[in-house]
């Protein structure tokens, strides 16, 4: 069952569907390997941010892709969730405030991303 029919028009439950549609398990299935903390766009817009591997090491400014396969993914991933357009706003704020620093528009890139296909107010 579709855990938004729970609690609709609620970005709670949407969050935890991206969280779990976006953890990669390369080691046991209790010791996730993830991106934390702030990303960095530079400015020939591939997107850095630290990295937590399943033993516990950390990558400092790993590579996370080039911003125009991120944008494809969170649209996708909108699409894919059928978000609502407040799942969306919402969406496009968390990605925005992941990233600490850029040297290129990612933040207004990823918030379109993230908006794709509704009507902004």
């Amino acid at each position: 069952m579709d855990d938004r029919l729970e609690r609709p028009g609620t970005f709670g439950n949407a969050r935890d569907k991206i969280r779990r549609s976006h953890r990669l398990y390369v080691g046991p299935r209790d010791r996730p390997t993830c991106f934390d903390g702030k990303a960095t766009v530079t400015s020939d817009a591939f997107v850095m941010c630290n990295f937590t591997k399943a033993d516990g090491e950390r990558e400092l400014g790993a590579f996370v892709g080039g911003l125009d396969d991120i944008e494809a993914n969170v649209t996708g991933l909108a699409q894919h969730l059928e978000l609502t357009a407040t799942e969306r706003e919402e969406f496009a704020k968390v990605l925005e405030g992941w990233i600490a620093m850029e040297y290129c528009d990612g933040k207004a890139r990823l918030r379109r991303a993230a908006t794709k296909g509704i009507a902004l107010h």
